[in-house]
């Protein structure tokens, strides 16, 4: 499965929300990996640690994002 394509949807999707602080924390976490990811070959495989870390990231982002909707 390719991660830089769905990170970069969450990122675009993100700066479209102009309620969002420009330096919206879970952003910047998503750019982070990106940024990382985007400069592997394309046959690199994350290792497992990785990967369980890039699901909490993202989870914590969206859990983040949906208390900033609720309280905005």
């Amino acid at each position: 499965m390719q991660i830089c394509p769905l990170l970069l949807e969450i990122i675009t999707g993100l700066d479209t929300i102009r309620r969002l602080p420009p330096n919206f924390p879970p952003r910047e976490k998503m750019k982070e990996w990106y940024s990382q990811l985007h400069q592997k070959p394309a046959n690199y495989v994350l290792p497992e640690t990785e990967s369980r870390q890039l699901m909490y990231d993202i989870e914590v982002a969206y859990n983040k994002f949906m208390q900033q909707l609720k309280s905005s």
